[in-house]
């Protein structure tokens, strides 16, 4: 991505406590407990990372194991695994693959980081960030924190989480801006509100040496802006060229390349079989044991997929395949079993399968958050409905099974279209009915396909109806609202709709809630029609 300067947008997420939470998870210890983990420095176990309640009970990095143990004998302890704690990183990042193509890991500074150039503008409509100026960070990149944050912090893990055009200005914010705990911290844009939104942090968020740090300070220079006024030059004789390379990098005067971490490759079963496969039953087996064994990969891989490909090969050479679709990525075994239920049928043996197959298709890290560090209650919802509309698909079929989805159209009526499920990505499992901005008046659960005509007696021009006659009957309305006026698109040289239209929600004797539609206006000299767009529940 050839993107530079201001246009750029970085993400970085610090975990500060992610190794504390691994090994609590991994012994079982409770994190309301002291814990230390350490390392091996200068011939002494000394401690690297603590528990909160560790911290708040007065003990420090830096501390030897044994002065610890000696002051705190409750306390527990254990090494640090580095190589654990990347691996971990490592699936973190993947998992933001849901927010760009682009991450990496920053093993050590403990966090994550995100190209959001590009991709935040898909997170701008789900946000209220609408007041800001050319020089703030856009309210896409906003929005995407935001959700970022609130997924990493329902699971407990505290994270710090802040934005920049340079990676080391995103680093130097999320690991030492003062409020960066209790909310995502952006940096302007531009350099010299940059400068300004920098000046107080320590000059630690420089990813200094200690002893380079230690020379900083008794030369009186603590903060980022201590080194504004002070030459380039003068710095490099003086701090070498490494410290003045870390600020310029701050900045984006010096390139700071982040290697990204690799997306997850592709997983497939595979089978050749001793005897060819034939009779419904062996092929029944087939389908299962092909399907189990690749449930148990894909919980391996920490992976999850939407889309699978089951194929068998003939004895006489034939390949084939069937396609197969989730609602949401999943890979428990009982999901998959499910989806593949009816595959034997519709698999043309002749004279017997001697190679087969399943692939899966569009990958996904399957929530490392909540399988080693949390619960994710919106997963868990969201996979509880999708289990169902799988059901439901496998049983009717997955174009029976639709939801609806939002259109971006001025007519209400148009604002609704009906797609299958699993063609629709959905996150929270929360299907709330799509409603055009600024209209908050409750809309049909369904639409009639075609509007259809009514006759209508009703005092003019803005009453309710009093009674319609539609199918044949006459229906009494006791009660009605509305209405709700919609104009033409003025606007658009090739509308077919000319006429203004009043909405109006009305309840007839038996208890039907329908949505009737008047077009045209009396004032105006149309010819009305009246029609019935849909049914409320």
């Amino acid at each position: 991505m050839d993107v530079s300067g201001d246009d750029r947008q970085i993400i970085y997420l610090h975990l500060p406590c992610l190794p504390i939470r691994r090994m609590a998870r991994m012994q079982g210890w409770s994190l309301q407990e002291k814990i230390g983990l350490y390392q091996r420095e200068k011939g002494a176990d000394r401690l690297v990372y603590l528990s909160a309640e560790a911290r708040a009970d007065g003990v420090q990095a830096g501390l030897s194991v044994a002065d610890a143990r000696a002051r705190h004998p409750d306390m527990r302890f254990a090494p640090v695994d580095h190589n654990a704690d990347q691996a971990l990183l490592t699936a973190f990042a993947r998992w933001a693959f849901r927010y760009s193509p682009v991450t990496g890991i920053d093993a050590d500074g403990l966090g994550i980081w995100i190209e959001a150039t590009g991709t935040s503008h898909l997170f701008a409509h789900a946000t209220d960030f609408c007041d800001t100026d050319a020089d703030d960070t856009d309210s896409g990149l906003k929005a995407m924190c935001a959700d970022l944050y609130r997924q990493i912090s329902q699971t407990g893990l505290r994270a710090s989480i802040a934005s920049a055009s340079t990676f080391g200005a995103a680093f130097a914010l999320a690991h030492c801006h003062r409020d960066v705990s209790a909310q995502p911290v952006h940096a302007p844009a531009r350099r010299a509100r940059m400068r300004e939104a920098l000046a107080d942090l320590p000059l630690a968020a420089l990813r200094l040496p200690l002893n380079t740090l230690n020379a900083l300070s008794q030369a009186g220079l603590r903060q980022i802006s201590h080194l504004y006024p002070l030459g380039r030059a003068d710095l490099t004789a003086r701090f070498g060229p490494d410290m003045v390379l870390r600020y310029s990098q701050l900045f984006g005067d010096q390139p700071d390349s982040q290697i990204p971490v690799q997306p997850v490759q592709s997983v497939a079963v595979t089978k050749i079989w001793a005897e060819p496969v034939m009779g419904y039953e062996a092929l029944c087996h087939m389908v299962s044991q092909l399907t189990a064994k690749m449930a148990e990969r894909l919980l391996d891989s920490e992976l999850a997929a939407r889309s699978f490909e089951l194929g068998w090969q003939r004895t006489d050479g034939q390949v084939s395949c069937l396609l197969f679709r989730l609602s949401r990525p999943g890979r428990r075994e009982q999901t998959l079993q499910r989806l593949m239920a009816g595959a034997a049928e519709k698999i043309d043996a002749e004279f017997g399968v001697e190679y087969s197959w399943i692939q899966a298709h569009e990958l996904m890290v399957d929530v490392p958050v909540t399988a080693l560090l949390g619960t994710d209650q919106d997963s868990l919802q969201a996979s509880q409905v999708s289990d169902m509309v799988d059901i439901l698909a496998a049983r009717l079929g997955p174009d029976k099974v639709q939801r609806v989805v939002s259109q971006s159209d001025w007519h209400i009526a148009d604002s609704q279209a009906y797609q299958p499920v699993a063609d629709v990505t959905d996150k929270t499992g929360q299907w709330s009915m799509p409603v055009l901005t600024g209209l908050t008046s409750p809309r049909p659960v369904r639409l009639l396909d075609r509007p259809e005509p009514v006759k209508v007696v009703a005092m003019m021009p803005d009453h309710p109806p009093a009674m319609i006659r539609w199918r044949h009957y006459n229906w009494t309305v006791l009660r009605a609202t509305g209405p709700e006026r919609v104009g033409p698109r003025w606007w658009d040289p090739n509308r077919t709709d000319r006429l203004s239209r009043d909405y109006y929600r009305v309840e007839v004797e038996d208890g039907r809630r329908l949505w009737l539609c008047r077009e045209g206006l009396v004032e105006r000299g149309d010819e009305v029609s009246w029609f019935i767009y849909g049914l409320f529940s």
